[in-house]
């Protein structure tokens, strides 16, 4: 079985099409980068969110058996050519 067999067999991705599912996915990038990783305090309680989540698509990783979230990930789409994505800011 190769990597993309495997991470399927015990995984699943969700897209996150509302806003309880999105709140979700900032919840788990609050848990990584603020509490485990220390990067910056979030300016929400227990949310990570910053400006590119309004123009973006979130995507959540669920363990298949026992049905928890256990990462995300964001597609953050340029609004126009001239906009920066989030790592060209840093």
């Amino acid at each position: 079985m190769d990597f993309s067999q495997a991470f399927h067999h015990e995984y699943e991705i969700i897209f996150a099409h509302n806003d309880e599912l999105i709140d979700q996915a900032c919840r788990i990038r609050y848990q990584v980068y603020c509490e485990e990783l220390g990067y910056e305090v979030a300016q929400h309680p227990a949310l990570e969110i910053d400006c590119f989540d309004t123009f973006s698509h979130h995507y959540l990783i669920r363990q298949k058996n026992s049905q928890k979230f256990v990462g995300t990930v964001r597609m953050v789409r340029p609004v126009s050519t001239t906009h920066r994505l989030p790592l060209e800011q840093v």
